[in-house]
């Protein structure tokens, strides 16, 4: 479950690009390679069963979560608000404010 969770903050993280600051990436990039750590050995790869902290990894997983729940909210509310950026100007388009004057047709009239 936490290189799941390594996985997919990350790419979250990726796919977010500029749309996120890199003052609210950095701190969960940090916890993510802090379980990371905890996770696997110098050759990259997952930790014997009875060899981990299985109390410090959960506390991590939790600190990573509670990190992208804030990013997560952060990216919704930028793109509400350009979605909300966008529904103004398409409001505006099409519509023209005109002043125009009735001009009656003489032989009509008769």
């Amino acid at each position: 479950m936490a290189d799941q969770i390594v996985y997919q903050t990350r790419k979250t993280i990726e796919e977010a690009g500029d749309k996120l600051a890199e003052d609210d990436s950095a701190p969960t990039l940090e916890k993510v390679k802090e379980l990371e750590v905890m996770i696997k050995d110098d050759d990259e790869k997952l930790i014997d069963l009875e060899n981990l902290d299985l109390a410090g990894i959960q506390s991590k997983i939790k600190e990573v979560e509670e990190s992208m729940h804030a990013i997560s909210a952060k990216l919704y509310e930028a793109a509400a608000a350009e979605m909300a950026s966008q529904q103004e100007e398409s409001d505006d388009q099409g519509v023209v404010d005109a002043d125009f004057e009735v001009v009656e047709d003489e032989e009509n009239e008769g």
